[in-house]
């Protein structure tokens, strides 16, 4: 492994720790808090749209870095 590796991965992990640790902060301020509505005059399927990507946003703040953290705990 070279130096610039390891500098990277130093790097690294500590911004994929923090990203999941806000990510969460604000799934629980979601869900404590809860979000705005959709407009009223927004048709259903682009309602359906809205709230299946927040999800998919979700999943990816969260999957994400977690995946990572697990190819690091693998990893040589």
């Amino acid at each position: 492994m070279t130096p610039d590796y390891l500098t990277l991965v130093s790097i690294h992990k500590p911004l994929g720790v923090t990203i999941l640790v806000l990510a969460l902060i604000r799934l629980v301020v979601k869900i404590v808090k809860g979000a705005p509505p959709l407009p009223a005059s927004m048709p259903e399927p682009m309602k359906l749209a809205a709230r299946l990507s927040h999800l998919a946003f979700y999943l990816l703040m969260i999957g994400l870095p977690l995946i990572g953290w697990g190819m690091l705990s693998a990893a040589d």
